[in-house]
């Protein structure tokens, strides 16, 4: 149950930068938990609910960390920037752990400048959804 798990309470204990950048994630994951628990049932779905869906599938795959992996601030920011800007939800479900592996590299190279004590205004948040986007396979964003 998300609104009883400690996300809850780690969220107050977040860097502000990356807080306010995960706040309507945990929506939107939230809301996809729902829905595919009810189309497991054989729910004739329509489109919205299908892009949730896939919405919700691409947060899950970008929030799996392997053991021993940890991630660097720029790196949280790049992937939540672009989930958060529906950048993974374009690209083919067996494609996204390349895509997320790909994203990962151009924040480490080009977002280690970020300060976690502040979220990101909105130039700062188009220079990262730039980064991510470019990062992204040709043709999947």
């Amino acid at each position: 149950d998300v609104g009883l798990s400690v996300s809850r309470v780690g969220g107050r204990t977040q860097p502000p930068l990356l807080s306010a950048l995960a706040g309507r994630l945990r929506l939107a994951y939230a809301q996809f938990v729902e829905l595919e628990v009810f189309t497991r049932f054989g729910a004739t779905t329509d489109e919205r609910t299908r892009a949730t869906i896939t919405h919700g599938r691409r947060i899950r795959a970008a929030l799996v960390q392997a053991q021993g992996d940890p991630l660097s601030l720029g790196e949280e920011v790049g992937l939540l920037v672009a989930l958060s800007e529906r950048l993974f939800d374009a690209v083919p479900e067996e494609a996204v752990p390349k895509a997320i592996a790909a994203v990962r590299q151009a924040a480490r190279a080009k977002l280690g400048d970020l300060h976690a004590d502040a979220p990101l205004d909105d130039a700062g948040r188009a220079a990262v959804a730039a980064v991510v986007k470019a990062a992204i396979p040709a043709g999947n964003a």
